[in-house]
């Protein structure tokens, strides 16, 4: 009889013990995942459609789109579960080198530079250092070749 008391009890505290570790464990490894998820998606939705006002708007909704999407992704970043995300910082750098190539075609050189800064900023944050040069090319190359 003693040994079966000790495996209830045994039992029932496993059960109290485990049960809030399971929600915890269930809440950080689902619930979180699928908000990063989500996240992700709405980041990359929003990325395609600021570069395609970029790309087919006049420059000045191109601008707003752009910028509009840096807020965005600014604002995503500050969120408890969103982390470290590379692929969301790059887009950060690339959409910093398009506002530059908006505002060197506009005559505004120094802001143009400016832009250029952040994006060098972006993509050594990122893990991926680049020249200024090195990235008017890789976006030069990356936007002439995107297609609908």
């Amino acid at each position: 009889m003693p040994k079966v008391r000790t495996f209830v009890l045994t039992a029932l505290a496993a059960f109290i013990l485990g049960l809030p570790a399971g929600y915890a464990w269930s809440y950080k490894n689902l619930v979180l995942s699928e908000k990063f998820l989500n996240g992700m998606l709405a980041t990359a939705g929003y990325a395609n459609s600021a570069f395609w006002q970029y790309k087919e708007a006049d420059p000045e909704r191109g601008r707003q789109a752009l910028l509009g999407f840096l807020d965005f992704t600014q604002r995503m970043q500050k969120l408890p579960w969103w982390g470290n995300d590379r692929p969301t910082i790059s887009d950060q750098g690339l959409t910093y080198m398009r506002l530059a190539f908006l505002e060197k075609s506009a005559g505004n050189a120094s802001l143009a530079h400016d832009y250029v800064l952040k994006a060098q900023e972006r993509f050594k944050t990122a893990g991926h250092p680049h020249s200024e040069s090195e990235l008017w090319n890789m976006v030069s190359k990356i936007d002439s070749n995107a297609r609908p």
